[in-house]
């Protein structure tokens, strides 16, 4: 009785083992969630599955099924489920559809994507959405946008002048041009206008200005075109130094909308060397040639100075104008012969000669016995010894007494 107890119990235990192993290790548990699957309705309830079950699953909105692939899975006999493949894929929503006087831009066409509309330069968007978007039954949301053209205000009208041409509407790349009305008006800024993409013009009106430049005049030269005025916008005049001068600047200026002309007036400078002035003597050599009223002498000519009688020629009696219009050696001057030379200070000079104001270029350089004179100083020096020398006659000859003084730096 006891052996064959124990031999039914063991059989029980082993017939409960035995069912613990058959439904631990060959049921299967909740199906695999597949990339955008959903497991079929009658199946998400059930928490187990026998080995050979088999279940299905659909594809969420917005995909469907891939043609050809399964979209089931089986217990398997080790607790498992079959390998499954992807079988759900974004529906296609087709082309949203062109925009007049646009385009659009978007990735793809599928589920979930995006579509952004755009208007072309100088078109503008009147639809509040300018996205659509690819919906889970593969239509597109909303409408197709619309896009109509950029319009100009009507453009500002000038006075003394128009623009041309007049109509009701102006639209995108219209372009418009202004004029005056009379030949003595110019126009200031640029002479047109487009519309442009952002509903503007591109550029501000213009004015019209009235132009009348004074007669020009350059001295030492003479007009060659442009003789007589009036002188408007763009009038021309061109010039030609006098013989004995040389241009500095443009022969040719013109009238500009400011009343000015442009470039600035040009200026005719001298290429010759003026009449040497010689006081108490002369020019024996050399013959003066007359510029423009004014005598003078070509680069490189020479002259010989001289002398009056009773006076004695202090410098080169032979000079040359040089290239700087200047004489070299310098001018000589003629002093007394039985005087006081001329007085020569450094940073200064004689202004009185015995009490009247004493103007060497025209007074001369002869000074006697007993002249006498008052030095000052050019501004920045001062004087260092008296200011007041006399010619006196000593055993040595002329001299100045005291001695002609000195300017120095302050």
């Amino acid at each position: 009785m006891m052996d064959h107890g124990i031999s039914t119990n063991s059989l029980l235990m082993l017939a409960s083992i035995f069912h613990f192993i058959t439904s631990a290790y060959c049921d299967c548990v909740s199906p695999p969630s597949i990339s955008h699957g959903l497991l079929k309705e009658e199946f998400t309830n059930q928490k187990t599955f026998q080995t050979g079950d088999t279940v299905q699953y659909s594809c969420q909105p917005g995909f469907m099924r891939i043609l050809g692939t399964k979209n089931t899975v089986t217990c398997m006999g080790n607790s498992r489920w079959t390998r499954h493949e992807k079988f759900c894929t974004e529906k296609s929503c087709g082309n949203p559809g062109d925009i007049e006087n646009g385009y659009f831009e978007a990735s793809n066409f599928l589920f979930g994507a995006e579509v952004t509309y755009y208007c072309n330069e100088g078109y503008r968007m009147i639809s509040s959405r300018v996205h659509r978007f690819c919906q889970a039954d593969g239509t597109w949301s909303n409408s197709v946008p619309e896009c109509e053209v950029v319009i100009c205000p009507y453009p500002d009208s000038i006075p003394s002048g128009t623009f041309y041409p007049q109509k009701d509407e102006y639209n995108f790349m219209d372009t418009i041009n202004y004029q005056c009305n009379s030949p003595k008006f110019a126009l200031y800024g640029k002479n047109f206008a487009s519309c442009t993409e952002n509903g503007t013009w591109s550029s501000n009106p213009p004015k019209c200005i009235e132009v009348d430049c004074p007669p020009p005049e350059v001295p030492s030269a003479r007009k060659v075109t442009g003789f007589v005025g009036p002188y408007s916008i763009n009038s021309l005049v061109r010039f030609e130094c006098l013989e004995g001068f040389t241009m500095n600047g443009t022969s040719d200026v013109k009238c500009n909308i400011h009343s000015q002309w442009e470039p600035s007036l040009p200026t005719c400078n001298r290429n010759f060397c003026y009449m040497p002035h010689l006081i108490n003597g002369k020019i024996s050599g050399g013959t003066p040639k007359s510029f423009n009223n004014e005598e003078g002498f070509h680069i490189e000519d020479s002259v010989t100075m001289s002398c009056d009688s009773f006076f004695v020629l202090n410098g080169e009696s032979t000079i040359t104008c040089q290239e700087d219009l200047n004489w070299n050696p310098e001018v000589p001057i003629c002093e007394k012969r039985f005087g006081c030379s001329s007085p020569k200070i450094l940073n200064g000079r004689a202004v009185l000669k015995n009490g009247e104001y004493y103007f060497p270029e025209k007074d001369g350089h002869a000074f006697s016995k007993s002249d006498t004179i008052h030095v000052q100083c050019n501004e920045g020096f001062t004087i260092t010894e008296s200011s007041v020398s006399k010619c006196e006659l000593t055993w040595s000859g002329f001299k100045w007494l005291p001695s002609l003084p000195k300017c120095t730096r302050w």
